[in-house]
């Protein structure tokens, strides 16, 4: 089976999501993806075993982390000691045979290490070089380290959700990380094309603010064009009630959009059995629904509370009404619809057998993308990346392990 990054290896030298999130997205598409780590420790999301008192350790699992298999997937994970010459020049030979270089290192940090895009350009010109970092590449605070919650914070993304005057909200677990990791895999595959078209390699750089940024696009928009902040979402207060979200007789939730309102109020009103509201002078139009927000949204709610929530959905479908549930991620694996776009797919993991993880979100008539494998053991395929790549032997490995390079 042909996938779309078949026959592209790439050489990732970092930490955390933000950047290996992307290069895990790459071997999705089926590049070759080699992971550089520590000879000790390794990717420090190895050690990360919970946030507070969640904790992020696989049950079954032999000790696997939650964050590690989520940006460790597809990968082969050397170890290597590249502050020891030997070392480097190893990670140099690799890099050499490489199509695509990413680190989510800060930029001092790459410089002492000598990896950074200059260097590795003068061995491989055709390299694609993905830096990943906080804020950019420019700028005062370039060289400053960041997490997820930096990109949320900076970006507006807090005070940009819930209800207006709650103080800012932060979203977990690792969504400006992931975003990042997109844009990070995007930016690559867009200079892979470049170089396919015009045949040289260049530097690309993601950030978690940038990635942050985009994913407020419109938001940031009305900031710059129109002078303000899109207000926060008032679900029983002045806009579009029918553009909201209802509790139903279950206790679960449903979301309503749409928008304008106009188009489908008669058959909204007749679906949800009151009718008698169609006409009626405060509710006849967008703009009298809007005035009188706080008094439809009542009677929305009483009306919501008298069935579950799969009857509406079903009275929905029947009227071509936009209702969807309101889900738990953890009702995500009992929704047909994630399930019928594989959303979420089978993977044969370590030590539980077949579970279900994220699937690739986009499909492809004829490349399909595709989680090939869990995350890797520190240092799984040392061995078999430097004797298959580098031609080193047996005694080659030996001499190196001895001397705690490998």
């Amino acid at each position: 089976m042909t996938r779309l990054l078949d026959g592209i290896r790439v050489v990732e030298w970092g930490g955390w999501h933000a950047g290996p999130g992307g290069t895990a997205l790459l071997g999705d598409l089926g590049a070759e993806v080699i992971k550089i780590e520590g000879r000790i420790d390794g990717d420090p999301e190895r050690a990360s075993k919970a946030l507070g008192s969640f904790s992020l350790e696989i049950p079954g699992g032999g000790g696997r982390t939650l964050l590690f298999e989520a940006s460790g997937r597809n990968k082969k994970s050397i170890t290597l000691d590249i502050t020891k010459p030997e070392g480097k020049e190893i990670a140099y030979r690799l890099v050499d045979q490489a199509d695509v270089f990413l680190t989510n290192h800060r930029k001092s940090v790459v410089a002492k290490q000598g990896f950074e895009y200059d260097t590795l350009r003068k061995r491989n010109p055709r390299l694609v070089y993905a830096h990943v970092s906080a804020f950019g590449r420019n700028g005062p605070d370039a060289d400053l380290g960041g997490y997820d919650f930096q990109g949320q914070a900076r970006s507006g993304f807090m005070t940009a959700m819930g209800p207006p005057g709650i103080p800012p909200l932060l979203i977990h677990l690792g969504v400006v990380d992931q975003m990042t990791a997109f844009t990070a895999s995007y930016a690559v595959i867009a200079a892979l094309l470049a170089r396919e078209r015009h045949g040289f390699g260049q530097e690309v750089h993601a950030s978690l603010l940038g990635s942050a940024m985009c994913l407020l696009y419109c938001n940031i928009l009305s900031a710059q064009l129109l002078g303000k902040d899109v207000p926060r979402h008032d679900r029983s207060g002045p806009g579009n009630p029918l553009r909201n979200y209802y509790q139903c007789q279950d206790g679960k939730w449903v979301m309503l959009t749409h928008n304008p309102g106009q188009r489908y109020w008669p058959q909204f009103c007749q679906a949800l059995g009151i009718s008698d509201l169609i006409d009626d002078p405060r509710f006849h139009s967008d703009a009298a629904r809007g005035q009188n927000a706080n008094e439809l949204v009542a009677i929305l709610d009483q009306a919501f509370a008298t069935k579950p929530r799969e009857q509406w959905l079903a009275i929905a479908r029947q009227a071509k009404l936009l209702f969807g549930p309101v889900n738990f991620v953890t009702d995500l694996a009992d929704d047909p619809q994630v399930l019928a776009n594989d959303y979420l797919v089978d993977l044969d993991f370590p030590g539980l057998g077949l579970v279900k993880v994220p699937g690739f979100p986009i499909q492809f008539s004829e490349t399909p993308a595709k989680v090939r494998s869990a995350a890797p053991e520190l240092g799984e395929h040392t061995e078999e990346v430097l004797s298959t790549l580098l031609g080193l032997s047996s005694s080659d490995l030996d001499d190196l392990r001895q001397r705690e390079i490998i």
